[in-house]
């Protein structure tokens, strides 16, 4: 199959902003909800599948919560994401070296992140 685009050719792209700003809010949340994990006493759990999207995000851990702890953490990471929330903060984003993004990321990257940009 051939390309459609050519190398060095201009195109002309649009994008949904409000689709745009949802799914980055979206996968902002992924990352709010990994940093309540760790606040919380979760930091155990190993993120393993997540989906940003609007018809049905989510976020898989690989690892275990008692189940007698379970209520008790899920109140607490709730109250924990919105006290999180009401403070603001500053979100960024940036082009690293692939060492560089691993160290910030916990030390690995998923693999479908290339360690080499073409």
């Amino acid at each position: 199959m051939e390309a459609a685009f050519k190398r060095e050719r201009e195109v002309l792209l649009r994008v949904n902003e409000s689709r745009r700003k949802l799914n980055s809010r979206l996968h902002s949340a992924g990352h709010l909800l990994d940093a309540c994990l760790q606040i919380v006493g979760l930091g155990h759990l190993e993120p393993a599948k997540s989906y940003h999207f609007p018809d049905g995000p989510f976020v898989e851990y690989k690892g275990t919560v008692p189940q007698h702890e379970l209520q008790r953490k899920q109140k607490q990471l709730e109250l924990e994401a919105n006290a999180l929330i009401s403070r603001g903060g500053k979100i960024t984003a940036a082009v690293l070296p692939y060492e560089e993004a691993c160290n910030l990321c916990g030390g690995s990257l998923p693999d479908y992140i290339p360690k080499v940009w073409i």
